[in-house]
């Protein structure tokens, strides 16, 4: 451990264990450069946060009622509750990232096994992160995203990831957002709506999506990873649009897609009942439509 008078501390070869005896955070090196504190307007800024070779484990054991870090919180917490009105503290940071580490959240409780991303049991390897001009205010964070790389549990590789996102307990923002895979190229504006997170347990019910499209190409095989249940398309699909609704009930407008060697769409589409294609009910304004019997029986179903 290092502290200088310039506000800069450098820890190496940390590891912080939790209640359990498993690993809560570990690290090659973290590095932390405060610029400034300033007391009167409760806002602490920070110049760059970094970790190198960390490995950093959330779980909520099936028996406990929180996360396992809050041992630590409760040992730093005050205690006597101040009931007096204050604003919350803001905190900055300029520069955050995250080195070939590992990151897992687990919450034992609500685990269960799916082809999917199971968004009660995460974990990223590989992991590279920069974030720049990350702001928490109360309870939002507004960040941008300048790189995001790592590989999902289940195989899900995400080559780039960019973005100037908000985040509040009831809705996720991304501006120019920017997605790549090893399958398929997003570019896009959007907006995810909910009532708690919780929601993205059941992610194609419950989270309403504002998506406005630039041209991006989709690999209907990483659509997987979010409803398991679509499994079993494999096409990739050039389009554009805008999209609103849920998965399983959505809208689309001004949309244009092709697929295969000749078919091309361009109109309104109106979808309820997925993932069940069987069940669904499918409502289309077609301006143009463009396809062959080839590329018909090329496209495959759940």
């Amino acid at each position: 451990f290092r502290l200088n008078w310039f506000l800069e501390a450098v820890i190496t070869d940390i590891k912080i264990t939790d209640l359990h005896a498993n690993v809560l955070l570990e690290a090659e090196k973290i590095r932390a450069d405060v610029k400034t504190i300033n007391f009167k307007k409760q806002r602490l800024d920070i110049n760059e946060v970094l970790l190198s070779g960390a490995n950093i484990n959330l779980i909520q054991y099936k028996n406990d009622s929180s996360l396992n870090l809050q041992f630590i919180l409760d040992h730093f917490a005050s205690a006597s509750v101040d009931t007096t009105p204050s604003a919350p503290w803001i905190l900055a940071c300029s520069n955050l990232r995250l080195k070939e580490s590992h990151f897992a959240f687990r919450n034992e409780r609500y685990m269960s096994p799916t082809r999917g991303i199971d968004f009660s049991d995460m974990d990223f390897s590989n992991l590279n992160l920069e974030i720049r001009n990350m702001e928490l205010r109360g309870d939002s964070i507004i960040a941008e995203f300048r790189q995001l790389t790592c590989l999902g549990k289940r195989g899900f590789l995400l080559d780039d990831f960019s973005t100037r996102a908000i985040v509040c307990p009831r809705g996720i923002k991304a501006e120019k957002l920017r997605i790549t895979t090893g399958k398929s190229r997003l570019s896009l504006d959007l907006n995810f709506r909910f009532d708690t997170f919780n929601a993205f347990n059941y992610f194609i019910d419950s989270v309403k999506i504002i998506a406005s499209f630039e041209p991006s190409q989709l690999d209907m095989r990483d659509i997987v990873a979010f409803a398991p249940d679509v499994y079993g398309m494999e096409n990739i699909i050039d389009f554009s649009g805008k999209i609103r609704g849920t998965v399983s009930s959505f809208a689309a407008k001004d949309f244009q897609f092709a697929f295969g060697s000749n078919t091309t769409f361009k109109g309104n589409i109106q979808l309820n009942g997925l993932p069940d294609i069987e069940e669904t009910f499918v409502n289309l304004k077609i301006d143009k439509l463009l396809t062959n019997i080839s590329d018909i029986q090329s496209f495959t179903l759940p």
